[in-house]
């Protein structure tokens, strides 16, 4: 966790932003009134080397950083190797900036942000790697600088920063497609994955720094295709796996992070495993929906008797209750968590994990938009390109004539539907007043038309939002995910939609990927693993707290005054007798979340 501080004593500043809290390093005040303060992590071998925050020739540079091929880095600054590998990543990253400057974020791969003062030309470089998905950044205008951070909560203590909340920036909560560079705080803004900042003489500018070529290339030989799309995942894989302690991973009984768990298990084969999985309570009633499979378990436990050295766990939400969980994580994270549907088995993987000994936990989070895109669209492309022989190949390889016509059906609904900027009915929306509900912005996601290279490509390129928990400082874990490895996407970017549709089938290039690491059944499942299915069962079990969550919501002035109180007692009527389906219940957990936060808030203001 760190913050670099810019204005009139910013030292004093720095010193009552961590007043009761440990482990932080302070630096002096540097020429030019900048401070920092860092609590040095403790996720990587290298990390005992930290010196953060680094003061040099007046200069101030913190982060919190992993590198990818550190001594690839190592080499291009002319470090010789028994130097580089007692120095920490901050070390060689503040090295890269001091070579580099605005352009460092190019040049270095890994999961990353920094923020650096330069006293000479006092101006704030500060920076995300290309995704952004384990690291963030921060900033809000003091009276008379700036300050950034990479955790919510930490820039809030500053005395100067504005916490006055947003309603344009709470209804974006409920969107799909949320604003990325927004918080609850209209005076605080995020750095997404991807994007720098240049501050100077009082003005800031942010921009996108990561502009993959995205062109792509035809003609390319199927089984190289596939060949070196796991040679690069195996890689991505393997640089994850640097920890200071154990390294875990999530294992649902779908392709990503069976992929990456076998990829990870395979690199070590002596080495022992963690994988978790998520599955139903025992003795719960689950949702069950056509396509889905409520329990992920027996299909994630194939894919880990293939390998020896998995210690594999299934794991269930138990007795805990969602709505104690969700009060403490929105207060630490300083925001309404978005996904909290999932939250209480998430937090049971991350606490055994820890428990385990782990630092690390790998996931497959992207693979839907990178590894395992469904290819949806490759017909589309193909004809636009006049490639008929390609189109018709495609075609007849996907299956009946009723299938193709069920497909052609789908992608012409999609596009008689679609409308620029406006997403697919957000029906956590319909818990806001109608007031509330008008303030709801056109989302960037959803600028063009469905299964058309423009709409993939949008959303794999998309940073992650930062309106999540901070799992390093919850939990002590580092979650990282190969499937958003840089090396890995940008090379995936320049593929035709049409490989991602190998035989015909959806989703191919990751079956095919998959041969030989998967289960026969795991590796041509169709179905999709149901998350959270118990989640109406434990609503029911646990609806006393519940009650008085709502009612906590309802006598709190400013979530009256945004969420549609009547409509959320209807649909926790409609959930208690069980008349609700798995998209009602997580939309009424996210309005929840959204509600306590408020009520929270408004009893801290």
């Amino acid at each position: 966790m760190f913050a670099l501080l810019v204005g009139p004593h910013a030292a004093d500043m720095a010193s009552a932003m961590v007043e009761g809290m440990e482990g932080f390093r302070r630096s002096k005040e540097a020429r030019g009134h900048a401070a920092a303060l860092v609590r040095p992590p403790d996720l990587l071998p290298e990390d005992r080397f930290d010196p953060q925050p680094i003061v040099d020739d007046g200069s101030i540079f913190v982060c919190k950083a992993r590198i990818d091929r550190r001594a690839d880095l190592a080499g291009r600054l002319n470090l010789a190797p028994q130097r580089a590998r007692v120095m920490a990543d901050s070390q060689l990253l503040h090295l890269g900036w001091r070579r580099w400057f605005e352009t460092c974020a190019q040049e270095v791969s890994g999961d990353y942000s920094y923020a650096a003062y330069d006293p000479i030309k006092e101006c704030v470089h500060a920076a995300v790697d290309h995704w952004g998905g384990a690291a963030g950044l921060f900033w809000a205008r003091t009276p008379a600088g700036l300050v950034l951070a990479d955790n919510l909560a930490l820039l809030l203590r500053h005395p100067e920063v504005d916490r006055t909340l947003g309603r344009a920036e709470l209804v974006g909560f409920t969107q799909s497609g949320i604003d990325r560079e927004s918080t609850p705080y209209p005076a605080i803004r995020a750095v997404p994955g991807g994007h720098r900042l240049f501050w100077a003489g009082g003005q800031v500018k942010v921009e996108r720094w990561w502009k993959p070529v995205t062109t792509p290339r035809f003609g390319q030989d199927p089984l190289s295709v596939v060949e070196e799309a796991r040679a690069l995942l195996r890689q991505a894989t393997c640089e994850r796996m640097r920890s200071s302690g154990k390294v875990a991973a999530t294992l649902s009984g779908g392709m990503d992070s069976g992929i990456v768990t076998a990829l990870a298990a395979s690199a070590h084969p002596d080495t022992p495993m963690l994988a978790y999985t998520g599955v139903p309570e025992p003795g719960l009633e689950v949702i069950c929906r056509a396509g889905w499979e409520a329990n992920d378990g027996p299909a994630a436990a194939q894919t880990a008797a293939l390998y020896p050295n998995i210690v594999h766990r299934l794991t269930s939400v138990g007795s805990r209750s969602w709505p104690q969980l969700i009060s403490r994580i929105n207060r630490d994270s300083a925001l309404p968590v978005r996904g909290s549907a999932n939250l209480l088995w998430l937090d049971e993987i991350s606490r055994q994990a820890r428990a385990d000994g782990a630092r690390v936990l790998l996931t497959g989070q992207h693979g839907n938009f990178s590894l395992s895109h469904s290819g949806d669209g490759a017909l589309l492309e193909l004809a636009a390109r006049r490639q008929w022989r390609s189109a018709l190949r495609l075609l007849g390889a996907g299956g009946s004539p009723w299938a193709q016509a069920r497909m052609l059906k789908r992608y012409a609904a999609a596009q008689w539907r679609h409308r620029p900027g406006r997403p697919p009915a957000a029906p956590s929306q319909d818990f806001l007043l109608p007031e509330a509900r008008a303030l709801a912005q056109p989302s960037f996601l959803f600028r063009d038309r469905p299964f058309t290279r423009a709409n993939w490509l949008r959303f794999a390129t998309a940073a992650p939002h930062y309106w999540r928990c901070d799992a390093a400082e919850r939990w002590g874990l580092d979650w990282r995910d190969p499937t958003a490895d840089r090396r890995f996407l940008e090379w995936i970017l320049q593929l035709p939609l049409a490989a991602f549709r190998m035989d015909g089938r959806d989703r191919g290039l990751a079956r095919e990927i998959g041969r030989g690491l998967l289960p026969e059944p795991v590796r041509l499942r169709t179905a999709r693993g149901a998350q959270s299915a118990d989640a109406a069962a434990w609503i029911r079990r646990d609806r006393i707290a519940f009650g008085q969550l709502l009612a906590v919501i309802a006598g709190s002035e400013t979530a009256r005054a945004m969420l549609n109180l009547p409509h959320l007692q209807h649909c926790f009527a409609r959930i208690l007798s069980d008349d609700a389906g798995a998209s009602d219940v997580a939309q009424w957990l996210q309005a929840l979340t959204l509600g306590d936060f408020l009520a929270q808030t408004e009893h801290i203001q």
